[in-house]
């Protein structure tokens, strides 16, 4: 190979990698959203499936900064009040910094107000302490695919295939990180973490980027002396069912 091919070689393999991390960069835009089927299976073989929808919702500026609303329902089967079965269908808004968004490796505790409650209701405010956000944090693996939490995983081999309402994803390649949301009782002297290792597969059809996810959690608890217990908590897959770009808010007035 000669001089000149080669350095033709490294130069297309620095713009590649130069459209890939700007790609990683992006943002979804307003109105993105995807709705995907969550199944859970506990350590005693008992599985839970529901549906979560996450929306881009608005931008504002404040104080000078770009801020973008982020929500996502939980539709989870529920007895009704008349003994039928219904669906809840409980929802989280978050208002956060674009930078947070970009270059955090954990977003959610970031927040700088948010909203929760279920859908046609009134929503109440979230609290905005620090033993609040780092409860909320628990919820943070629901943000892997944002580009700050992007640039902690590595590339992974694994393929996988997702079939959705119109079709299938052929995914070849993963992304794999760990997720840990670290809770301080102010109470007691212990230690509460919940750990996650996840892969997750990307497809840039998806207003979002994730196609689906795999995540097992564990719960750690240490105590004052540092002694470490360990519990798994359950294993759970999500798989992109539909998307678009015409999201609404759950709560519209909630600002």
């Amino acid at each position: 190979m000669s001089r000149h091919t080669s350095q033709f070689l490294l130069c297309g393999t620095a713009i590649v990698f130069a459209s890939v991390a700007q790609a990683a960069d992006e943002l979804p835009k307003d109105g993105a959203w995807a709705r995907y089927y969550v199944q859970s299976k506990g350590p005693d073989g008992t599985e839970h499936t529901f549906h979560t929808t996450i929306r881009f919702v608005g931008t504002v500026v404040e104080k000078g900064k770009r801020c973008r609303w982020v929500e996502w329902t939980e539709a989870v089967p529920a007895d009704g009040d008349d003994g039928k079965k219904t669906i809840r269908k409980s929802v989280l808004k978050f208002l956060f910094t674009e930078k947070s968004l970009r270059e955090s490796s954990q977003p959610l505790p970031e927040f700088i107000r948010g909203w929760s409650g279920e859908e046609g209701k009134p929503p109440s405010p979230l609290e905005t302490t620090q033993r609040n956000r780092e409860t909320t944090n628990i919820s943070g693996t629901n943000l892997v695919f944002l580009p700050g939490v992007l640039k902690t995983t590595k590339a992974t081999r694994n393929p996988r295939t997702v079939d959705y309402q119109q079709g299938q994803l052929r995914l070849k390649t993963g992304r794999s990180g760990t997720y840990e949301a670290v809770y301080h009782p102010s109470t007691v002297p212990l230690v509460f973490t919940w750990k996650t290792d996840y892969e997750l597969w990307l497809h840039k059809d998806v207003p979002l980027g994730m196609a689906s996810t795999r995540m097992k959690m564990v719960f750690i608890r240490k105590d004052a002396k540092g002694k470490k217990t360990v519990r798994d908590l359950a294993t759970i897959e999500w798989w992109v069912e539909a998307w678009g770009t015409d999201a609404k808010s759950a709560f519209p007035d909630a600002k």
